[in-house]
């Protein structure tokens, strides 16, 4: 396949630009043939070129692209620390709340619960086991589950509380 080849000032000229950047573009690598002497012309194969340019061009403005680079790296740095403070400004407006805090709570309900469901069946035997009517037996029963889940729907709520007062001085220490 043969490719288009242009001399410096037609490749100049043809992507709008100056024949001493094109000659820097050369010694950075773009591609053509070069004869290594002075006073000989330099081929560029233009589809080659006109890429290998697009391609820098492309890195220069959007660093991300040319991940290895210095710019790229401060980008993805700057990312990060953009990310970090809007989840802080998040926390600060009561939007999200840390893990930590959100599995404390659950590991807290799950103590209350199995704690409380445990104590079930010590708290009714005495009182159950000579009951023939099966509707005080489910009465007993309900008493029970209900109480259970007004501790655990307490402790939920001690939890939000919690959660709440200490957005409130968060955002009292930003003001």
């Amino acid at each position: 396949m043969s490719q288009r080849a242009a001399t410096i000032q037609e490749f100049a000229d043809w992507n709008g630009i100056s024949t001493r950047r094109v000659w820097r573009e050369i010694k950075d690598g773009l591609p053509g043939d070069r004869p290594g002497t002075r006073g000989k012309a330099v081929t560029i194969y233009t589809a080659e070129a006109q890429q290998w340019l697009a391609f820098k061009d492309i890195s220069r403005k959007m660093p991300e692209v040319g991940s290895n680079s210095i710019a790229a790296a401060r980008l993805r740095l700057l990312n990060e620390q953009a990310d970090r403070e809007a989840l802080d400004n998040a926390r600060r407006r009561g939007e999200v709340i840390l893990y930590t805090d959100a599995e404390g709570c659950f590991l807290s309900v799950a103590t209350i619960l199995a704690g409380r469901l445990d104590g079930v069946a010590g708290r009714l035997a005495n009182e159950l086991v000579n009951e023939p009517n099966a509707a005080v037996i489910r009465d007993s029963l309900l008493t029970e589950h209900r109480a259970i889940r007004a501790s655990v729907a307490a402790g939920l709520q001690a939890f939000v509380d919690k959660c709440r007062q200490e957005v409130g001085t968060i955002r009292a220490g930003y003001r």
